[in-house]
């Protein structure tokens, strides 16, 4: 029986990790949500953030684990695929990025839940598109543990908003999701890159 390799395991799952949290954004979530749940009593919107957590849990696997199956119906190719998920993930890093505020994901305050909080604040198209792609090199299991992850520290995260506003600023809040959105840009220019040297060779 042949051991395991725990160092390799974790490289890959850091793989997955890392694109997805940075998808996922949650500094740049947190000032949406104080916004949305200012107001709202501690145990509403713990069981808030549950539900939203669940929600995007749900719906980030569902789609992960048979996207391709729609995209092969479809007939669009991977390669396809890459390209147009890079492009969008492009859209939205350059938004991010030259807005002060997340514009493109502002929602009602009053329809709290897991729409639109769970989706598309915490699973929204970047992460979808990236988990579908991580899902196709490195397999349903290692990127559904990343994904786990990622939504449990989302969750944390969203739970501690008060504590973290208190603690880092706003100044601060403000540059860790530029700095995630600018991470997010060179994934997207990645992708975009792969899905066109795949097309031709």
């Amino acid at each position: 029986m042949s051991e395991v390799d725990y160092s390799a395991l974790l490289k890959t799952f850091m793989l997955c990790l890392i694109p997805i949290l940075v998808a996922v954004d949650p500094p740049g979530i947190l000032p949406m949500f104080a916004s949305l749940t200012k107001g709202i009593d501690p145990d509403r919107r713990s069981k808030l953030v549950f539900s939203s957590a669940l929600t995007a849990l749900i719906v980030g696997t569902v789609f992960i684990s048979t996207g391709d199956r729609l995209l092969s119906y479809m007939g669009i190719t991977m390669a396809d695929f890459t390209i147009a998920g890079g492009i969008v993930l492009l859209m939205v890093s350059v938004t991010d990025l030259i807005t002060t505020e997340k514009l493109h994901r502002q929602v009602d305050p009053e329809s709290l839940g897991p729409v639109p909080i769970g989706v598309p604040l915490m699973v929204g198209p970047a992460v979808l598109t990236t988990g579908l792609l991580l899902r196709q090199h490195y397999g349903f299991w290692m990127t559904f543990a990343a994904l786990f992850v990622c939504v449990a520290v989302t969750g944390a995260a969203l739970l501690a908003t008060s504590f973290f506003q208190r603690v880092v600023g706003k100044t601060a809040e403000q540059v860790l999701s530029k700095l995630a959105s600018l991470l997010l840009a060179a994934l997207a220019v990645m992708l975009i890159r792969k899905g066109i040297v795949a097309s031709f060779f």
